[in-house]
């Protein structure tokens, strides 16, 4: 059964959820200025700034919970599949926002219509099994049974993708095995999830600053 402080922890996941948002706008007209595809450079960079954020939600989601609510702490799994769902979602947003620029209607259509007919599939039983954890586990799903066909569409950014979502699950299976508290748990990963975007040569530090800039010049611009 859902409960009115499972809609609470779901408003506060989609609020987390859009921090890649504006970072992947941000890094669009980088990509425009350097002659690639603007679209896999955004949702590159975008992930990768976004993804000690996600570490240390995953790592620590009962402490920041906390933090927000106290009742809400329950939803402390909830919280972890929602952001496991983030790099999915975030290709998707990339793969679309392509799809509408180059006017592909039918492609745009089929994404669509997948998307809700597997929503409408497994939302129902899941939710009822699992309740709110059920929800966020079709959303998941939805989301990721389609990367095959964003991918498609994205194809310089399969292997940065596959890296930074797998940074993700590693997060996430890191933090169930651990049997430290969750702050000493956040304190070690979340920097080891910066390590290794270095490591895998993700992003550069002049495409760091670069999107850092644009993002307070947005921010900053007037109206």
């Amino acid at each position: 059964m859902i409960s009115h402080n499972d809609y609470h922890i779901d408003d506060d996941s989609l609020a987390i959820l859009a921090i890649p948002s504006p970072l992947l706008n941000a890094a669009l007209p980088i990509g425009t200025r350097r002659n690639v595809d603007p679209f896999s450079d955004s949702l590159r960079i975008g992930l990768a700034l976004a993804t000690p954020i996600i570490a240390a939600v995953i790592a620590a989601p009962r402490t920041i919970l906390m933090l927000i609510n106290p009742e809400l702490v329950e939803g402390a799994s909830t919280l972890r599949i929602l952001m496991l769902s983030i790099a999915p979602l975030a290709t998707l947003t990339a793969a679309i926002t392509k799809l509408n620029k180059e006017k592909d209607t039918k492609m745009l259509t089929i994404i669509g219509a997948a998307r809700l007919a597997l929503l409408a599939v497994l939302l129902v039983p899941l939710a009822k099994i699992f309740g709110i954890v059920g929800a966020a586990m079709a959303y998941f799903a939805a989301n990721t049974l389609l990367l095959p066909i964003a991918l498609k569409h994205l194809p310089t950014t399969v292997k940065s993708m596959a890296t930074l979502w797998g940074i993700h699950i590693a997060t996430a299976l890191l933090s169930y095995a651990s049997a430290a508290n969750e702050l000493a748990t956040a304190a070690v990963l979340t920097p080891a999830s910066i390590a290794a975007i270095y490591v895998a040569r993700i992003v550069t530090l002049n495409e760091i600053l670069n999107t850092l800039k644009t993002a307070i010049n947005t921010l900053l611009r007037k109206p």
